[in-house]
């Protein structure tokens, strides 16, 4: 099933030093020499739950957007050759999906895998189990397969290298199990080996230190790691008052987010807090955002609606924050990506429904 849709363009972007948690009004306007556009992509008139900007589709060119749903759907969301936006539901999977992450799982193959994970069958708060499916385009079109199922709904998904004896890329989930498994294919499927423990449910993961950074309800960040003879260990990085929700990673730092509605810089020097809002936060990403500056930004988005971009002032003393733009119900997901015509994205979604993305141009 493919749908066509109109490009809606608007302008946002609005300024704000320091952070208070009040959202200031949005106003058409450019932040200097830059501004920031935002254009709802698709609008799926169901919940959403996570997103991931990759190259997935091998007959089409460039990098598009996956999106899963609470209905268990997935769908794509690209850009048309000749401008707006196109979408294609892919996959209709029995339970809803919480997150989704792409990878080359398949070296044999062109284009990037993606792994969806969530409830095995009916809805996130009915109490069942949990599963991970792989979501690939073959020869044939698309094709889901069910790779793994936890006792608990499973939440955080990533792909990265995390088997020191093992060569190429495995999948990292993790769930309100308390335990995070890592998926790799063999000669039969996909094999699950088991890795360490942690306190509380996962609610995120990202690729680190040739392990995973796990965001937990209890608070902590929690690096997963293999240390060889079949041993793992589990080391927690940091602890917060407030459950962490989603989390991602960049050279030594980790940004992580949660339902205290604060967005932490964790790095080899402790922890720096960066935004906050007066609702829960659903979105970690660091990305290059802002063509007029050095290095990169940070960015959150979360209940309140709002995506901000997060910049460090001259010699990091202070934060520069911008709403870069705003969906009409509360966020459950942040990504960012490249896409054609665009450069870097930020692609938001949740509650409404909406695939909402943001991107900066130098006027």
């Amino acid at each position: 099933m493919r749908h066509r849709h109109p490009a809606l363009l608007c302008l946002a972007a609005t300024l704000v030093v320091a952070c208070d948690g009040a959202r200031s009004a949005k106003r058409p306007a450019a932040t200097g020499a830059l501004t920031w556009m935002e254009e709802v992509a698709f609008d799926a008139g169901v919940k959403l739950g996570g997103c991931v900007v990759a190259d997935v589709d091998p007959t089409r060119p460039g990098n598009e957007i996956a999106v899963v749903a609470s209905t268990g759907a997935v769908f794509l969301v690209y850009r048309e050759p000749t401008g707006g936006w196109g979408s294609e539901q892919i996959a209709e999977l029995p339970g809803e999906m919480i997150q989704i992450a792409a990878g080359d799982l398949d070296p044999g193959s062109p284009g990037d895998e993606l792994v969806a994970v969530g409830a095995a069958r009916g809805g996130e708060d009915e109490g069942g189990p949990g599963a991970a499916w792989i979501i690939a385009r073959g020869a044939d079109g698309w094709s889901a397969t069910k790779v793994f199922e936890d006792v608990a709904l499973l939440h955080a998904v990533c792909v990265g290298d995390f088997l020191s004896r093992r060569a190429g890329a495995e999948v990292l989930v993790a769930g309100y199990s308390g335990k995070s498994w890592v998926l790799r294919r063999s000669t039969g499927g996909w094999d699950a080996t088991s890795m360490a423990r942690f306190e509380g449910q996962a609610k995120s993961a990202t690729p680190f230190r040739d392990g995973a950074a796990i965001a937990t309800t209890a608070g902590q960040v929690v690096l997963v790691r293999d240390v060889g003879a079949a041993e793992w260990s589990a080391t927690v990085l940091a602890g917060f008052e407030s459950g962490q929700a989603r989390i991602t990673s960049r050279g030594a730092d980790v940004l992580v987010c949660g339902n205290g509605g604060e967005l932490h810089l964790v790095g080899v020097d402790g922890s720096r807090l960066l935004h906050r809002e007066d609702d829960r936060l659903r979105g970690a990403v660091i990305a290059d955002l802002d063509p007029t500056r050095a290095g990169v930004e940070y960015a959150t988005a979360g209940y309140s609606g709002d995506i901000t971009v997060v910049a460090l002032g001259p010699g990091d003393a202070e934060t520069v924050t911008t709403v870069v733009g705003h969906d009409t119900d509360r966020i459950h997901h942040l990504a960012a990506g490249e896409l054609a015509g665009r450069g870097t994205v930020l692609v938001a979604c949740g509650y409404s429904g909406r695939v909402v993305v943001c991107w900066s141009e130098v006027w």
